[in-house]
């Protein structure tokens, strides 16, 4: 230890320095009590309050308060307060007591204790005011559990004696300063904790040193200097203060410091010595604000959090909560207290917020059973307001939990919407293809061994047209309306779906016998085929029906709708808005089309099983041949020569129509290509071969392949082309008359709206369809039929072709009604290239007299 010089100062009787060592504040003196409120305010304050009489008689006491003394505020309303007060306490807290209700003071701070009901002392800091209770003087207490404390203080006054060796073994610097001669002694620790040497610090008195300003920051010297004077001022023998404040090292950077300070007086009161000791706590300090960083992280964490939080400890009662807790159930926040039980919480988050299952009970039992066995666990709580909760919970160490808490109200409203998104048509609301499939699987998986059932497939008559013709929002509410009258007429436990277009079909369970089914198919079919009407246009419409029953037909769901469909295809060849039943032949018809399908695909990939015959296109009234309409042949090794009839329509079905079609049409530019340059050549397109995008590119490279004329070709179409690709058709069609190709309207008069596309498209040639040559000259409406398309077509300037002409009273007739070409057995029935080209070369060479009018071509 060294001393430091000494200087001259005033001193009296009671004088003390003017300059004291600084030291930090007693946070036991932070003030508790910010004015006056009313009593009742505070019953779940987390501080003690009492409100007691002249006489000590309590007549308020909160929660807190009655818990630190053992027992409830009930129980302790009307007894004396000074019966719990400790014996050493008794008499001055009296006195205290008196002065207040004498009106001597009007508030005091003071420390006090009380003997709980178990015999534990527990120490506290009272601050006491003045206020009456029901007219009378009371006396109102607010105070805090200091026990801990007073414990430590006990403990380091028990250590003083040890603490000379304590100051070496923890490196804290140790002075002490001498009143009478003003002069300080510092110990070699001190100058290690301020970074400094003795040299640098030099002797100095408490009034002459410049103390202050070299080891305090500038901002905590009269802070410091206001701990020291309450030391100074302390009426205790040994006036005591331990606190810590920012310092500067010998450096000049910043630190912490704790600083223990004791001042020694004499037998009369005055100070004769003061020492202590400061010891370096910068690094614990940069913990410690490390942690309250962490903890305010923690607290805005916990405050932003989507999800509850809850934690209990191994007794249930609650530690930790987040302001979202509080929000999912609506609870008051001051009703939420730490340390309440689960069981308490459980009971105020029901009262406010329901149970629409009433499982608090189930809820508190899910809980208690995971912290006991300390294992994770989740369930949904459904609440009264239509809200679900999803409670999670995994155990923590020391036997707690961890809970949280997600309202999952909209996702499980979404994951419904998507579910029934996933099994459910959107515009009609009914079942969709998997639902329906899925269940047939479930019905006849539970179907009683004697109980048969039976699927319904149904399909719309004429829906395309009509959406073709209305546009597709009344063909949407066409299809709404159509699907709310197949469902009105089911029975309960029957099913109705939508498969996909116009396409529906039925689930009848159980189906009973024949006419149990047949009755169903005739009501739908009577209620769908029923005139609609949507904005006062009317609308009609039919359904066609097939039925497979079940197990006959079979058991499987895909089998049965194979069934169902192959009977929905007869019950649309008989004519449509019919009911058929499955039979095994339609079977047979059916694997019979994929042989032909096979048969067809292995062709086209081949080749040389394709070939074209021609069939001339006469003058009517001169007899000479103009064109040829090429058609297509199959000469199958297996199956010998294959009509169009049979294997065009597989190949429209499956898309092979395209290939084959692309076929057709460069054999017949190249054939035609070597025919005298008069001649033309008809090439018939398919609706199918509209939908391919490269139509008009397959067109252009045949005739550029070939080097036939654009104006040679004719492309032959039919009704069903501007039925399925109306917009996407016309504008094929406007290219192709671009590029100088005439168009011909085939199989005209078999359809409704061919007097429609006529205004729509100026096709070179209507084609009279032979159903209605074949008649002449016997019916009289066959004979009305072609007068009026042959008037139509040359009012319009468009040329004519009647198809399947046999006879020449036949030619005479549509000679006379103005027609103006005509095909079929009577000139000729329809050849290989070889012999149409010696048609063309025989006419050439020998004119029209060579050519017989009642027969087929001569010589040939």
């Amino acid at each position: 230890m060294t001393e430091s010089g000494g200087g001259n100062r005033p001193k009296g009787p009671n004088s003390r320095p003017a300059k004291v060592i600084r030291s930090l504040p007693n946070v036991e003196r932070t003030r508790f009590w910010g004015g006056k409120k009313r009593y009742d305010q505070f019953d779940q304050s987390i501080v003690g309050v009492v409100i007691v009489r002249s006489d000590s008689t309590i007549v308020h006491i909160n929660t807190y308060f009655a818990n630190l003394i053992g027992g409830s505020p009930e129980d302790l309303l009307g007894k004396r307060l000074f019966d719990f007060v400790s014996d050493r306490n008794k008499v001055a807290d009296a006195r205290i007591l008196q002065t207040l209700v004498s009106g001597e003071r009007r508030s005091v701070q003071f420390e006090s204790a009380i003997v709980d009901q178990n015999g534990k002392t527990v120490d506290l800091l009272v601050n006491a005011f003045v206020g009456n209770f029901q007219g009378d003087p009371a006396v109102v207490g607010v105070m805090i559990d200091i026990s801990d404390r007073k414990q430590v203080e006990n403990d380091l006054r028990a250590s003083e004696a040890k603490y000379a060796i304590a100051l070496e073994i923890m490196g804290a610097g140790g002075w002490e300063y001498d009143v009478a001669t003003d002069r300080f002694t510092l110990n070699d620790m001190f100058y290690d904790v301020y970074r400094t040497t003795a040299a640098a610090v030099g002797g100095y008195t408490l009034s002459s040193a410049d103390f202050d300003r070299r080891f305090i920051h500038p901002e905590d010297v009269d802070y410091v200097d206001s701990e020291v004077k309450a030391a100074f001022e302390a009426t205790v023998p040994d006036g005591a203060r331990t606190f810590e404040h920012r310092m500067s090292y010998g450096d000049g950077t910043p630190g912490f410091v704790a600083v223990r300070l004791v001042i020694v007086k004499d037998a009369e009161g005055r100070a004769i010595k003061t020492y202590g000791v400061n010891q370096d706590i910068t690094r614990q300090k940069s913990v410690e604000q490390a942690l309250l960083a962490s903890k305010a992280n923690l607290r805005t964490t916990l405050a932003n959090m989507s999800h509850g939080l809850m934690t209990i400890d191994s007794e249930a009662k609650l530690v930790l909560f987040n302001p979202r807790y509080i929000e999912i159930y609506g609870l008051p926040p001051e009703q939420v207290v730490l340390g309440m039980t689960a069981q308490d919480l459980m009971a105020i988050s029901v009262s406010h917020s329901g149970l629409d299952d009433l499982d608090g009970e189930g809820t508190l039992t899910k809980i208690r059973t995971a912290r006991i066995q300390q294992t994770e666990g989740s369930h949904i709580q459904n609440l009264s307001d239509g809200r679900s909760i999803a409670i999670s919970y995994r155990p923590i160490a020391g036997g707690g939990l961890v809970l949280t808490f997600e309202d999952i109200t909209e996702r499980l409203a979404a994951e419904a919407k998507i579910r029934h998104m996933a099994n459910f048509d959107a515009l009609t609301n009914l079942p969709n293809r998997a639902s329906f499939y899925e269940q047939i699987d479930v019905t006849m998986k539970h179907r009683r061994r004697a109980e048969s059932v039976a699927v319904l497939s149904l399909d719309l008559d004429k829906f395309k047209a009509v959406n073709d013709i209305f546009g597709h929002p009344v063909g949407d509410r066409l299809l709404q309306e159509a699907a709310a009258r197949i469902r009105s007429c089911l029975r309960k436990g029957d099913i109705a779906a939508r498969l996909g277009g116009d396409e529906f079909a039925i689930l009848q369970i159980p189906a009973g016998d024949a006419s149990d089914i047949t009755a169903l198919a005739n009501r739908v079919i009577e209620t769908v085929g029923a005139p609609y009407d949507f904005d006062g246009r009317q609308v009609i419409i039919g359904v066609s029906v097939g039925v497979a029953v079940a197990p006959v037909d079979g058991t499987a769901p895909d089998i049965l709708m194979k069934h169902a469909d192959l009977s929905l295809y007869r019950a649309k060849a008989d004519g449509g808005s019919v009911c058929r039943f499955f039979e095994a032949e339609m079977d047979a018809r059916m694997q019979a089309r994929l042989g032909i399908e096979l048969d067809l695909r292995r062709a086209l990939h081949a080749g040389g099983e394709f070939e074209l015959l021609y069939q001339p296109v006469v003058n009517v009234k001169t007899g000479k041949v103009v064109s040829c309409e090429a058609l297509l042949r199959w000469r199958s090794p297996e199956r010998g020569m294959v009509m169009p009839d049979v294997f065009i329509p597989v190949a429209e079905a499956t898309g092979l129509i395209v290939p084959l079609g692309d076929w057709v049409l460069r054999q017949a530019c190249a054939d035609a290509a070597r025919w005298p340059k008069h001649f033309s050549v008809a090439v018939n397109l398919s609706p199918v071969q509209f939908k391919n995008r490269n139509l008009v590119q397959s067109v252009e490279d045949a005739l550029a392949e070939s080097g036939l004329s654009a104006s040679r070709l004719e492309l032959e179409i039919t009704e069903l082309v501007l039925i399925d690709e109306r917009d996407g058709a016309f504008a094929t069609l406007h290219r192709f008359r671009d590029l100088g190709i005439r168009i011909s309207m085939d199989d005209f008069g078999t359809g409704y709206s061919s007097l429609g596309y006529l205004q729509s498209f100026p096709f070179s040639t209507i084609k009279i369809d032979q159903s209605f040559i074949h008649d002449l000259p016997r019916k009289e409406d066959s004979l009305a039929i072609v007068r009026a398309v042959v008037g139509l077509s040359g009012s319009l300037g468009i040329a004519t072709i009647a198809e399947g002409v046999e006879t020449e009273e036949q030619r005479a007739i549509i000679a006379s009604e103005g027609c103006n070409l005509y095909q079929g057995l009577l000139f000729s029935k329809p050849r290989p290239n070889s012999e149409v080209e010696k048609i063309f070369k025989a006419q050439d060479a020998a004119g029209v007299a060579a050519f017989g009018r009642g027969g087929n071509v001569v010589g040939i």
